[in-house]
């Protein structure tokens, strides 16, 4: 006889890390075919390669569809069918029967905070930040090799903008992507894709675009010029500099801090940052009084963190990243729907996207997977 959910120990702590607890769950059986899309969804997942050198020769030059927001590279994987099978229907292992369907990813606990709550501002965060600051001159020099290799794991929403017909529906999906980028000015991205889920947390259906690609592409693509290889190298020393330089007066003159969130997850999801510049990005960081921190959390791969927010520049969302408190290292990013939108399917509250970052190191070109079947631009 197979063990049951509910007797699981370990699921039940993967549930905790991931925000989901029972004052969270909303109690309603399954049906026999919620169970089946269930269990195609797994099998789905579990199909999805763990060599990233598996991409089939067979995939498309470019899917049609893209995500929402445009940070860098997205991602979402490791574990993702113990994730994906407590968004669609949890078996309560607290001890009870009945099943529940979190509407998006529960949003993760802020040790600052009213469980459920998301405020606008949380407590002043400069001596954090230079503590962090600090601390991250000590992490371990990346490897002298030549190519970038950045992994990361994710949730990230993508939106069909309704019409008077039709309402705005979105999907949340979770990728697994491995970025490289090269000393000559290219980047590999490899994504590796989930099922598609509704606003419900059920797979979505519907003859939408999203539902018909393919579950893995492999693309080559020119880096921005002005944003090349060497970007995180190309940072000035001088926190006022590094500030203007990321979040100019001129254009984010209302949301500084804001825009300075987006530049660091920019920085940290597309590039290995040396220590030396990610103790820099928080100094600059400790100089701006609208970042502040939330408190700790454990983010989705069961880490410790502080949480830094600000204003963002998008008034309907609130975005915030994520930092390891012992190391400095930049852990991920998150991004709440915190206001209706037309933009989103979703009701707010709601988790419209969230990265982690597994891995940023220095790899030997002859680690680089074969390209002959990717797609070049």
């Amino acid at each position: 006889m197979s063990r049951r959910p509910d007797d699981d120990a370990t699921l039940r702590d993967l549930l905790a890390s991931i925000g989901i607890t029972e004052e969270s769950m909303v109690p309603r059986e399954p049906t026999e075919a919620d169970l089946e899309q269930i269990r195609r969804t797994m099998e789905r997942i579990r199909s999805l390669p763990d060599d990233e050198s598996a991409v089939p020769a067979d995939v498309p030059a470019r899917s049609r569809w893209r995500p929402q927001r445009t940070w860098a590279a997205r991602a979402a994987l490791a574990a993702a069918a113990c994730v994906i099978f407590a968004l669609i229907v949890v078996v309560q292992p607290w001890g009870g029967t009945s099943t529940a369907v979190a509407q998006t990813p529960a949003m993760l606990h802020f040790a600052n905070v009213r469980a459920g709550d998301i405020p606008p501002a949380g407590d002043p965060a400069g001596e954090l930040l230079d503590d962090l600051a600090a601390r991250a001159a000590t992490l371990p020099e990346p490897a002298d090799l030549p190519v970038q290799r950045v992994e990361l794991d994710a949730w990230w929403a993508s939106t069909a903008i309704g019409s008077e017909e039709a309402p705005t529906q979105s999907v949340l999906v979770p990728v697994k992507s491995v970025a490289y980028t090269f000393p000559n000015g290219e980047r590999r991205a490899m994504e590796y894709r989930g099922e598609p889920l509704d606003a419900d947390g059920r797979p979505a259906q519907g003859d939408l675009d999203w539902l018909h690609l393919p579950p893995t592409t492999d693309d080559i693509f020119p880096l921005d010029p002005v944003r090349g290889s060497d970007y995180p190298l190309s940072l000035p020393e001088d926190p006022a500099e590094l500030v203007e330089m990321l979040a100019p007066a001129e254009a984010c003159a209302e949301t500084r801090g804001g825009c300075l969130l987006i530049e660091a997850i920019s920085l940290f999801e597309m590039y290995v940052v040396p220590p030396d510049v990610t103790s820099r990005v928080w100094e600059a960081f400790a100089t701006e009084p609208s970042i502040t921190t939330l408190g700790e959390t454990v983010d989705r791969h069961g880490r410790r963190a502080v949480v830094l927010t600000s204003g963002s520049i998008n008034p309907r969302e609130q975005v915030l990243i994520l930092v390891d408190p012992v190391s400095g290292a930049y852990l991920g990013s998150e991004a709440i729907l915190i206001a209706p939108s037309e933009a989103y399917g979703f009701d707010p509250p709601a988790v419209i996207s969230f990265a982690s970052v597994v891995s940023a190191e220095r790899v030997a070109e002859s680690d680089v997977p074969d390209d002959s079947t990717a797609t070049r631009y």
